[in-house]
């Protein structure tokens, strides 16, 4: 896969001048950060700018996550909150 821009120009309140271009390298990216960082802004621009042309799976909370068992289908990325 070669470089794949994602135009977040239409989110001037989100993110500051220099930084309105994301760039996904990978066919697998992962997204973390701490809460009100933009991820789910930069997921909901991923969706609706890449969606017609790939596969694109957002998993933006525990719906979708979490099996009909309630339990977890997951990994979890740390050590924080390794009990949940």
């Amino acid at each position: 896969m070669t470089e794949l821009k994602i135009d977040l120009l239409s989110f001037t309140e989100r993110f500051a001048d220099g930084s309105r271009e994301f760039i996904l390298f990978k066919k697998t990216n992962f997204i973390f950060g701490k809460n009100g960082t933009g991820k789910t802004t930069i997921a909901n621009a991923i969706g609706s700018q890449c969606s017609v042309n790939f596969n694109v799976c957002v998993f933006k909370d525990f719906n979708g996550v979490v099996e009909d068992n309630e339990r977890l289908n997951t990994v979890a990325l740390g050590t924080e909150n390794a009990e949940i």
